[in-house]
């Protein structure tokens, strides 16, 4: 236990005790190892990556500059091709960031309901951003028969529709108005994707409803977020099942 010296006015230190010098270096040590740790795990990850996509390359009898370079440069196509499309890339590359990030916060501070609710809208948004980076329905629509599109529609419709039942309640506790204009537009999108032909200002109705309902879902998403964080505050709550 430290003593205060009556002469000096400063603190001595007996033997057995720490060092408040060494008591505020340890977590910086710490911090600095894990730090460089977090770096090499990073490093090691896009390794991997490129490894991967140089072996699938070459498998395929593909350049590796074809895979890695940007998709209008590999075609040469002008920079503004497929704008709204990356701009709904973007908005659900952002909900679901925010929902996977607000659901490590509110786990952490204790409110298990509401992380695992922004986790799985994490998991459902993530996976509508694949498919639509990747162009996972139009692709299996192109490589193979009718109907084949469903192949991977379908799981997107069931984890989409157990979702909605699961936080039916929830999803309504959020900004309801904006939930609805999202559900609309994203209807009326795949409605005029499988069933209207692709020409003409069909094309201006599906993709101007595809990206309105992306941008609202991206706002619902990012307002609830907002509010679950706000209600919970700095201070945590009590932790539900």
């Amino acid at each position: 236990m430290s003593q205060v010296s009556p002469r000096a006015g400063g603190v001595v230190v007996s033997p057995g005790a720490r060092s408040p010098i060494a008591s505020r270096q340890a977590p910086t040590s710490r911090r600095f190892w894990c730090a460089w740790g977090l770096a090499l795990c990073v490093c090691l990850a896009v390794a991997v990556v490129l490894a991967l996509v140089w072996g699938l390359g070459k498998a395929g009898g593909v350049s590796f500059g074809r895979l890695s370079r940007d998709p209008l440069g590999v075609a040469g196509l002008p920079p503004y091709v497929g704008l709204l499309s990356n701009l709904g890339v973007l908005a659900w590359c952002v909900a679901a960031a925010v929902a996977g990030f607000a659901a490590v916060l509110l786990r952490q501070r204790g409110s298990r309901r509401e992380a695992r609710f922004f986790g799985w809208t994490a998991v459902l948004t993530a996976a509508l951003l694949l498919d639509d980076l990747l162009m996972g329905h139009e692709a299996a629509r192109q490589a193979g028969a009718w109907g084949s599109e469903w192949w991977v529609l379908g799981p997107l419709g069931v984890l989409a529709a157990g979702y909605v039942l699961a936080y039916r309640r929830r999803l309504l506790e959020g900004p309801a108005a904006l939930l609805v204009v999202a559900a609309l537009a994203l209807g009326f999108s795949l409605f005029a994707d499988q069933l209207l032909p692709a020409r003409g200002r069909t094309v201006v109705f599906e993709d101007g409803a595809k990206l309105l309902g992306v941008v609202a879902w991206c706002v619902y998403v990012v307002v609830s977020a907002a509010e679950a964080l706000q209600a919970v505050g700095g201070g945590g709550e009590a932790t539900d099942s």
